[in-house]
């Protein structure tokens, strides 16, 4: 939901106030008397002020509510005797636009998006090769070289063109599963506790996954982590804990512009997918990664015999 800008006309200014905002024009200085747009404090105070209206809404409607200063994205109403999906979110449309209308506010009915139409995840992974490539033949008005990665990305979305399906509402998680996952040179590690109990995950690198660079190396232990624990982590949210940003990084910007680390941070989305799960990444510093001591210690596990 999006407020229109004049709403900032709304928050009538005091009197002692309306001196302190004002502006000078042909010999003659104006005042305020609402709250003006363009202000260097108008939207932290009509965000906070925005607060209470979604405060109400959440408590009293039980409707999950999201504000950035004049946007909204409302989830369905989440009722006990209701059912979750699309006919609770058109509900909860319906309820918080009444109540902010009834609290005066302008609402832009030119940019709200009553009626979702469709939800794609984590598309910009998906895409970044299309959209190099229209940026390329925009920018020198050429033909445009069929890359493999380009052609594996066009292959990718042809899905479209016979799919029926649907994409259901993502559930609140009440379970949530903490995860640490670290990679060396020659190692990767995986710590998480489930139930009371410690589980400790790992394993040495293959030759060839030796000369990738480090921050592929820590998606792939994460991505080896989450295989590892599959079954015990379906519908649930994971915070994994990393000691990379550059992965965090990538993951948070879907995508990067290393095509190693994007096929991997793929692969990691497809699997959350297939789980239902919801996947936060965590930096943590090295010394407090629980991960970080099983990589880089040697078992007699891992020694081989020299011909």
């Amino acid at each position: 939901m999006y407020l229109d800008l004049s709403g900032f006309d709304n928050v009538s200014l005091s009197e002692d106030s309306r001196r302190l905002v004002g502006f000078q024009w042909g010999g003659f200085y104006s005042i305020f008397k609402t709250l003006p747009f363009g202000f260097k404090l108008s939207s932290y105070i009509y965000h906070t002020l925005n607060l209470q209206a979604t405060s109400y809404i959440r408590r009293k409607c039980l409707i999950p509510v999201h504000l950035y200063i004049d946007d909204r994205l409302i989830e369905e109403v989440r009722k006990p005797g209701l059912k979750a999906g699309f006919s609770c979110a058109l509900l909860a449309n319906y309820i918080v636009c009444e109540v902010v209308s009834r609290l005066g506010y302008c609402i832009n009915l030119d940019k709200i998006v009553f009626i979702p139409s469709q939800s794609v995840q984590s598309a910009k992974l998906y895409t970044r090769e299309m959209n190099n490539a229209i940026s390329l033949g925009i920018l020198k008005q050429t033909s445009i070289p069929m890359t493999k990665d380009l052609k594996d990305e066009i292959i990718n979305w042809r899905f479209l063109d016979s799919w029926t399906g649907k994409l259901e509402w993502k559930k609140e998680r009440h379970l949530v599963v903490n995860i640490y996952t670290d990679a060396s040179m020659y190692k990767w590690g995986g710590y998480f506790k489930i139930n009371d109990r410690e589980h400790k995950v790992g394993d040495s690198w293959a030759q060839d996954m030796l000369s990738l660079p480090i921050m592929v190396l820590e998606a792939k232990a994460l991505l080896n982590a989450l295989r590892s624990l599959r079954e015990d982590i379906k519908g649930s949210r994971v915070d994994a804990n990393v000691d990379n940003q550059a992965l965090i990084g990538a993951w948070n910007n879907e995508g990067s512009i290393s095509m190693i680390l994007n096929t991997t941070l793929k692969d990691i989305f497809q699997l959350t997918s297939d789980l239902d799960v919801m996947l936060n990444l965590h930096f943590v510093p090295s010394k407090l990664n629980l991960a970080d001591d099983p990589t880089r210690k040697l078992n007699k596990s891992d020694a081989t015999l020299d011909n």
